[in-house]
């Protein structure tokens, strides 16, 4: 009795598994297809350029505020 539930209870996991990576794959899918719908419209050029924007715009307050904690340390 134990076993078969066991095996159950680990199937079921399995199975929910698989259905998040299903949603996660399909989401990923649906993120690239955005993407590459906006460099084509924008030329590829020009959306990797606000692309690497947008990188840095979530980079640089990381910097400054790891800057200043360093300024903080050595001073």
């Amino acid at each position: 009795m134990t076993i078969i539930f066991n095996s159950i209870k680990a199937s079921n996991i399995k199975i929910n598994v698989t259905i998040q990576h299903i949603l996660l794959l399909s989401r990923l899918s649906a993120n690239i297809t955005r993407k590459t719908r906006e460099r084509e419209r924008e030329g590829w050029w020009w959306g990797w350029g606000i692309e690497l924007q947008r990188k840095l715009k979530t980079l640089l307050p990381n910097l400054e505020a790891a800057g200043k904690f360093l300024v903080v340390l050595f001073f």
